[in-house]
């Protein structure tokens, strides 16, 4: 049985401004993908992902929910152009 709670529904992204210390509100990803997962998350460029769409995060929606870390789970992608979440059934660059 699922446990209920809530569910992802935006993604907010800071980068530092190291200049004037400061968190600024980033709107693109640009080439970039986020990969979120329990035990790793990190940022590649697209262009080394054979595969991967930039702007856009990857997550296991049910390990991040639950905290089981990589034990089953949908895996999402969240796409900052239009801030829409779509289930994927393969991993587009493991392929």
């Amino acid at each position: 049985m699922r446990k209920p709670g809530p569910v992802a529904v935006d993604f907010r992204v800071y980068k530092l401004d190291e200049e004037w210390g400061t968190w600024v509100d980033i709107k693109s990803l640009d080439d970039r993908i986020f990969i979120l997962g329990i035990d790793c998350s990190f940022s590649v460029s697209c262009r080394d992902l054979n595969g991967g769409k930039g702007n856009c995060i990857y997550f296991l929606y049910d390990s991040l929910r639950f905290g089981n870390g990589m034990g089953g789970g949908a895996i999402h992608v969240f796409r900052f152009e239009d801030r829409s979440i779509d289930n994927l059934t393969e991993i587009p660059w493991v392929l």
